[in-house]
């Protein structure tokens, strides 16, 4: 099982629903919207209720390096933060120290499958910040020396890195020798994307093929368990080539990292529903793109196989059925991709995928001329083209 839920806001029901129709294995929990006894609640209760689940804790404490007036919601009720909003990450170790312990004791309480570390926000891997999580991840080693339950084996490194640092496969290289010398579980990634206005599942060629490659270099070449949070539809081309688990939520501040997006504002308006289409790789508005589509198209041409497809009509279509149907279809996708050992294999599996879906689209676009400019997969062509170069990467390596 591939996909894990990045908790956020509204929460009710939903993990429980996800775990109990086998579509995740699992929760990031996070600090922002429960206070502590609350959090502690809930994860006695999915403990109770689901079978096995993995529970984890992002402590966000990257939040604490974002400039600006800073939605700290629930987070300032946690003991072991930060007084101040936005201290930056120059720590002293006496501090750090103190988040630490206070993180790991957390954690303890909540049950949580692995110690996920605290970290700040890394530019590249010559920011004073690599030298910051150098010391966090001594002193967390060090926290967690003499405890019984949780050591070094069950404890993951944190990175919110900048997508911009990935821009130089030479830097990337330089933090995989400072990261891989580590003796830990794994590592939980978050790829910081630093803008509103970014499309998800569209980034630059360069930087998709440098975190293919990143993520490839823990999971497969050095056998570290990964966590790839706050991702949606890119967990798709990264488990072509990884085989880490993918932390996805039910709206887009939880599907995507953004600075922005633990800014304060004064909202907007609700995001139109959409559904996942799996075998157009796409998630599709329902109105008026899915009602035309099942109109006029054969049903199988587009629907995921969920089982919630017998309920996507406007007026039944809600964000619970949207969150599970965007499970299913990831689940199914990423899981499909990851039990294939041979990455060259897999990627051969996601570019027929890719092919399918465009010939699906010239299908669809003979009955919706025009698609929202969300729903039109043109970010297929920067996959492909991510992938040739993630293949150069390997071969000069």
């Amino acid at each position: 099982m591939a996909i894990l839920a990045q908790l956020g806001f509204a929460k009710k029901g939903k993990v429980e629903k996800g775990t109990e129709h086998k579509l995740i294995n699992g929760v990031v929990l996070r600090p922002q919207n429960d206070k502590p006894k609350s959090l502690i609640r809930y994860a006695e209760g999915l403990r109770y209720k689901c079978d096995d689940i993995e529970i984890y804790f992002d402590s966000e404490f990257s939040i604490f390096s974002i400039q600006g007036d800073v939605n700290l919601g629930k987070t300032s009720e946690y003991s072991f933060y930060p007084n101040a909003t936005n201290p930056g990450s120059n720590y002293l170790l006496q501090e750090l120290e103190g988040y630490i312990k206070g993180s790991v004791e957390f954690q303890k309480k909540l049950g949580v499958k692995s110690i996920l570390g605290i970290c700040p926000i890394i530019q590249d891997y010559k920011d004073r910040s690599m030298g910051t999580l150098s010391n966090i991840i001594e002193l967390s080693l060090g926290a967690l020396a003499n405890e019984e339950t949780y050591h070094s084996g069950n404890f993951m490194i944190s990175l919110c890195v900048q997508e911009t640092a990935f821009q130089d496969i030479d830097s990337v290289n330089h933090m995989l020798d400072e990261l891989t010398a580590w003796d830990v579980e794994g590592f939980y990634v978050v790829i910081d994307r630093n803008a509103s206005a970014v499309f998800e599942p569209n980034i630059d060629e360069q930087r998709l093929a440098n975190i293919m490659y990143f993520l490839y270099s823990l999971s497969v070449v050095n056998s570290y368990k990964v966590i790839v949070g706050y991702v949606n539809l890119l967990s798709v081309p990264y488990s072509a080539i990884c085989n880490a688990e993918f932390a996805v939520g039910w709206f887009g501040k939880t599907r995507m990292f953004t600075q922005s997006g633990f800014i304060n504002s004064k909202g907007g308006n609700r995001p139109k529903l959409r559904y996942l289409s799996g075998p157009l790789l796409s998630s599709v508005l329902v109105e008026p793109e899915i009602v035309t589509m099942k109109q006029k198209l054969d049903d199988s041409m587009f629907l995921s196989g969920s089982p919630f497809d017998n309920e996507l009509k406007q007026e039944s279509w809600s964000q619970e059925k949207e969150c599970l149907e965007d499970w299913y279809a990831l689940s199914s996708l990423t899981q499909h991709l990851q039990s294939e050992v041979n990455i060259f294999k897999r990627i051969d599996i996601l570019q027929h995928k890719i092919n399918e879906a465009r010939r699906i689209l010239q299908e669809i676009e003979k009955v919706i001329p025009a698609l929202d400019k969300k729903s039109n997969p043109v970010y297929l062509d920067t996959w492909e083209k991510a992938f040739e170069r993630f293949k150069e990467i390997l071969n000069e390596s």
